[in-house]
């Protein structure tokens, strides 16, 4: 089914799919049944509320977008020798990786002189030797991570609410990312974030290029999304819990 760019179906219809095998059609009723549960829901981005609403017919307080710990992620100071694109390796199929490899792909096709990193990235792996790999990382490293770099991409078909792309843009770097998940509560397309539809890596590597090739919107996008993701504090979603724990009483 064709997926509108500017929508979270994809994570919608997710909810909707029945495994093949029969443990795991017992154990996904279960886990729908929790959501029906006499309890407060209470949940993390706009398409969770919209899905224990509309799937399951219950009321979900929200959302209480995470918080960023912007004393761990934050711009530094570092010397670019040249443009450099970072994703995370994250081996489930409906975290995009394939995508966004393909990506990568039609990106250095045109720009061959770019830099491609992916962290998280184990051992063995079977990816192409212009990439260059991190493994798993410390926040402070990984904050470096983000700060080298230029354009931070996020190519998932599925998410609930992502903190990565929110730490990539505290610390500076312009984020490529697919429209699904807790992405909608914090991306102001074509302002704080490039977005596309998922599952097509052809229009993430468009984004991508876009970023490369106009420096001036590349600056725009990183300083707006720099500045955007700053009202995303814990204390902020601490705030707003406990509001709604005290409504409860």
């Amino acid at each position: 089914e064709e997926l509108e760019p500017d929508s979270n179906k994809l994570c919608l219809v997710m909810h909707d799919v029945v495994p093949e095998n029969e443990k795991l059609r017992i154990k996904k009723r279960m886990v729908d049944d929790t959501y029906k549960m006499p309890l407060n829901k209470i949940v993390i981005s706009s398409w969770l509320k919209e899905l224990m609403e509309k799937k399951f017919g219950e009321k979900a307080e929200g959302p209480i977008v995470n918080g960023v710990n912007f004393d761990t992620f934050y711009t530094e100071k570092t010397a670019k020798t040249g443009r450099r694109v970072l994703m995370p390796y994250r081996p489930a199929k409906w975290k995009g990786t394939e995508d966004g490899l393909k990506a990568f792909t039609i990106v250095r096709q045109r720009h061959p002189e770019t830099e491609f990193a992916m962290h998280g990235v184990p051992t063995k792996n079977d990816l192409p030797a212009w990439i260059q790999t991190y493994g798993r990382v410390s926040d402070d490293e990984l904050r470096g991570l983000y700060n080298s770099s230029d354009v931070y991409v996020i190519p998932s078909w599925v998410e609930g609410s992502q903190l990565p792309p929110m730490e990539a843009m505290a610390c500076g770097c312009a984020v490529a990312a697919t429209n699904v998940g807790g992405i909608t509560d914090y991306a102001v397309p074509e302002k704080t974030v490039l977005v596309s539809p998922p599952r097509k890596p052809e229009s993430l590597a468009v984004n991508i290029i876009e970023l490369l090739e106009d420096k001036e919107k590349l600056k725009q996008i990183a300083k707006a999304g720099h500045e955007f993701i700053e009202q995303f504090t814990w204390d902020r979603a601490t705030n707003r819990l406990e509001a709604i724990l005290q409504a409860k009483r």
